[in-house]
């Protein structure tokens, strides 16, 4: 049996969630209550999870599909324009391989938590290029609109 979820995004990045998924929150004991229900005709599931053990449940769900990509060799898309659930000025942390040329890059993204991944130095040379030339055009952007050519 499968059953289908369609997300939809607003035009403020919110989610609206597919059918037979809710969640409420709890403030006074910090969870969120996730409910799902596959058909209609089906009770639904709840869980109730406090910030760290839903960040665990991301993480699985993360790794079950990764192995779903691999083992039905489902070819990703690259990345395309149209960014949702961006994070604004996250805090970041980077730091070099002790043990060789790679480079590791993390950040705390308000929806998934904590967020990493280890470049090559080729692909953070050309990371450091893309940005460096995006800052260098945003500042000249910004001198010819302020007459400070």
């Amino acid at each position: 049996m499968t059953s289908q979820f369609a997300f939809t995004f607003g035009e403020d990045g919110s989610i609206t969630p597919p059918d037979g998924v809710s969640a409420t929150s709890d403030p006074t004991s910090k969870t969120m209550q996730i409910s799902l229900r596959q058909n209609r005709d089906e009770n639904s599931v709840a869980l109730n999870l406090n910030v760290d053990q839903l960040t665990q449940l991301i993480w699985y769900l993360g790794s079950l599909r990764s192995k779903m990509v691999s083992e039905f060799e489902i070819i990703q898309q690259p990345p395309n324009t149209e960014l949702n659930n961006l994070a604004f000025n996250p805090s970041w942390y980077t730091a070099k391989d002790p043990k060789g040329p790679n480079h590791y890059i993390s950040f705390q993204h308000p929806s998934f938590g904590p967020i990493g991944a280890v470049l090559f130095s080729p692909m953070a040379a050309r990371l450091v290029s893309l940005l460096s030339g995006q800052l260098e055009a945003s500042l000249d952007s910004l001198l010819k609109s302020t007459g400070e050519e």
